[in-house]
């Protein structure tokens, strides 16, 4: 019996004995999914809640990684469980699109429907990209999406590809952090891009001098506390190939001043390790109401592909932990996709990545769209 076949054998078990019970369950995470016209991985992905869509960006299409893309696709209904979801290509002039490119960031603001994409690869390794783009009218609702090459004043990151970025809406800032040069070096310095959208003003480079430092790091995730303003990044790969497990703070990521010194509030990390899962090339998705960060799929130590979900209880907390998750049925063995979280319908949207057939089989990309339902919630007995 495989990983998966035990995963929902424990679910079956539990669901029929809650049933002789007469117990209610908890909620149970569930997926549902759908295809789209093509697999895709190294892409980038938002989620728009006023449009219901998921705004995909880029990403690269061979196994070589020698395909990259930048066209732009809708997912219509992108929350729905009903087959109602459907894809649409935006049609775009590439001429004044971001060239072709995979392993980037991007980032959404709702309330000026802007998306902001920074960085990435054109080749497996080169070109490698430091440049701004913003996406107007990103969800298609107010007129036809148009990308403008932002120029921001202020000295550039250096250009990388696998790293993260976070975004506070209300200041319109935007946070980077790690990631890999073409050469290989690997990257733990974190930057900020204020007036990151150009909506409102030039934007402008700073680089944070936190206290405190990580480890580098390429392919790990990160999400945004807004209301603590916390960037919590956790995984990853450092440059000695390992896989790394620890859970990394940055406070006052935002709005601390960019260099600490005595009795100024200035960005800081900390770092913890639990007992828990250790990936790279995963998703993690964060919901504000219960404070739990989602984690799904990627690689672990061995190079072992995993279709698991792992809920991080308490993200800026004292009292951190891990849990597993047996959604039913399971998903892919997937890496180098992308995910979004609807907070409203507590729904986790997974597109694309690359697939491993399970017990070390072959390697496709995805055109699976998939929706993690009570995408929050673990399953427990009363």
């Amino acid at each position: 019996m495989d990983t998966k076949q035990l995963r929902l054998s424990i679910t079956t078990v539990m669901t029929l004995a809650f049933a002789a019970l007469g117990v209610s369950a908890a909620p149970q995470p569930t997926w549902h999914f759908k295809s789209n016209p093509g697999g895709r991985a190294g892409h980038s992905a938002v989620y728009d809640p006023t449009s219901n869509r998921l705004i995909v960006f880029g990403g690269n299409t061979a196994y070589t990684q020698q395909f990259e893309l930048n066209d732009l696709w809708f997912l219509n209904e992108a929350n729905s469980t009903s087959g109602t979801q459907s894809w649409t290509p935006v049609i775009i002039d590439p001429s004044v699109a971001p060239p072709p490119r995979q392993m980037h960031t991007a980032v959404y603001n709702p309330t000026s429907n802007i998306m902001i994409v920074f960085g990435g690869a054109g080749g497996y390794a080169n070109p490698v990209y430091n440049d701004v783009w913003a996406l107007a009218n990103a969800n298609g609702n107010g007129g036809v999406p148009t990308w403008t090459q932002l120029s921001p004043t202020g000295t550039p990151p250096a250009a990388r590809f696998g790293h993260t970025a976070v975004y506070n809406a209300t200041s319109d800032t935007m946070v980077v952090f790690g990631g890999v040069s073409g050469e290989g070096v690997f990257f733990n310095d974190t930057w900020k891009l204020i007036n990151a959208s150009g909506a409102s003003g030039t934007p402008q480079w700073i680089q944070l001098n936190p206290s405190g430092s990580i480890t580098a790091r390429y392919a790990h995730s990160a999400v945004y506390n807004a209301t603590n303003d916390e960037m919590v990044v956790y995984g990853g790969e450092d440059s000695s190939s390992n896989i790394l497990q620890d859970i990394a703070t940055l406070t006052n990521a935002t709005t601390g001043n960019p260099v600490c010194f005595p009795h100024v509030v200035c960005p800081a990390w900390s770092d913890e390790t639990l007992t828990g899962p250790n990936l790279a090339l995963h998703t993690a998705v964060y919901d504000p109401v219960s404070d739990h960060m989602m984690v799904f799929g990627g690689i672990s130590t061995g190079g072992v592909w995993n279709a698991d979900v792992w809920i991080l209880l308490e993200t800026t907390g004292t009292n951190r932990s891990w849990t597993p998750v047996i959604p039913l049925p399971s998903p892919d063995y997937t890496a180098n996709h992308t995910a979004a979280y609807d907070a409203a319908a507590n729904k986790m949207i997974v597109y694309g990545g690359q697939v491993q057939i399970p017990n070390g089989g072959n390697i496709f990309w995805s055109e699976n769209a998939y929706v993690l339902t009570d995408a929050n919630g673990y399953p427990s007995v009363p």
